[in-house]
């Protein structure tokens, strides 16, 4: 799955049957602000969201940005299976 980052729109994206799974977030002072993944019905259970998830988590470590997971998916699924960014929270 090829992810895309774009930065203008704070949104990473990607194409999986022709159909957009996406991660939105706002930055402000270095703090990444993860507010919505979104994945189509007919394409949940595949894992994609964590995968996009993992992308923008590792963006957000090498620029050195602190992330607030306001997202439920983010916040209350990935984090619980994911300990090694805990760092990352802000």
């Amino acid at each position: 799955m090829e992810i895309n980052h774009n930065h203008q729109r704070q949104r990473f994206t990607a194409f999986v049957d022709d159909r957009e799974v996406s991660l939105s977030y706002n930055l402000e002072d270095h703090l990444m602000n993860i507010i919505k993944v979104e994945v189509p019905v007919e394409l949940r259970g595949q894992g994609l969201a964590e995968k996009i998830t993992l992308h923008a988590f590792e963006h957000a470590k090498r620029e050195g940005y602190k992330i607030i997971p306001t997202c439920p998916y983010v916040r209350d699924k990935f984090l619980k299976e994911h300990h090694e960014f805990d760092n990352l929270l802000n």
